[in-house]
């Protein structure tokens, strides 16, 4: 080989090596056909369009029951495994009993034991998916459901994180799972702070506000914070007369 063509090939080479390397599961290997809805509000829209953007790295959503938190973040994880934008997505709870009074110890394996914890995501993916395909991404484990105990130490790179329910976190908790995130992906943490069953030691209106008072910062970071209302409200009218009656009462 020539001098020249030497030199070609090693400038070729350096081209190629110039992003990290990152250790990443497959892709997915076939087509998702996502049932969109066509009822979104502005603020919703805006919202799915930030967490589907190549910068965003960490998306915080506060608001009431039903107004699609949940959704938006299922939705935008499955935009972004269909476009190939990451590997896979963990769905994440902590094992807090939405009761008074605790149901107990549940004998079994851990999936099963954290199969209840997962009804959320059951339940979106089939608002979205046909059911093949919701088994295929889960055989597969393209998408997993995690509770936060055992996660230390571990990362995940080219992956979507949800955090559901995060007004049941600790701020410890939201930290430890935040901290996992690796190259190319994201995080998500959603959260009706009037549905907390922990007191105070939720840490959820703490990170947001932690974010929040540093807009302009954490955007630069690829943080961004979001409040929705009752206007967003799309589950029913009953959920949305119902948010905005305990809201003028917890006024008086």
């Amino acid at each position: 080989m020539s001098k020249k063509n030497r030199s070609n090939q090693k400038e070729t080479t350096e081209k190629k090596d110039k992003s990290p390397y990152v250790y990443q599961e497959n892709k997915l290997d076939f087509k998702l056909n996502i049932r969109e809805r066509d009822d979104l509000t502005e603020r919703q829209k805006v919202i799915l369009e930030t967490m589907t953007h190549k910068d965003t790295k960490c998306v915080l959503i506060k608001g009431p029951a039903g107004c699609t938190k949940s959704f938006l973040a299922i939705l935008a994880m499955l935009r972004l495994l269909n476009d190939k934008k990451v590997s896979q997505a963990v769905y994440f709870r902590t094992a807090v009993e939405c009761a008074a009074k605790s149901i107990g110890f549940l004998p079994s394996t851990y999936e099963a034991k954290i199969e209840p914890y997962m009804a959320v995501l059951a339940d979106k993916l089939e608002e979205l998916l046909p059911k093949p395909e919701i088994n295929m991404l889960l055989k597969n484990e393209k998408i997993k459901g995690e509770i936060i105990n055992f996660q230390r130490g571990l990362g995940y790179a080219s992956s979507i994180l949800i955090l559901d329910e995060s007004q049941l976190f600790t701020f410890g908790e939201l930290i430890t799972i935040i901290t996992r995130l690796g190259m190319y992906s994201k995080v998500f943490i959603l959260a009706d702070p009037d549905q907390n069953d922990i007191g105070n030691k939720s840490g959820f209106n703490e990170l947001y506000d932690l974010f929040n008072k540093n807009v302009e910062e954490s955007a630069k970071n690829g943080i961004y914070s979001f409040e929705l209302t009752s206007q967003d409200i799309k589950r029913s009218p009953f959920v949305k007369y119902v948010v905005e009656l305990i809201k003028r009462y917890k006024k008086l």
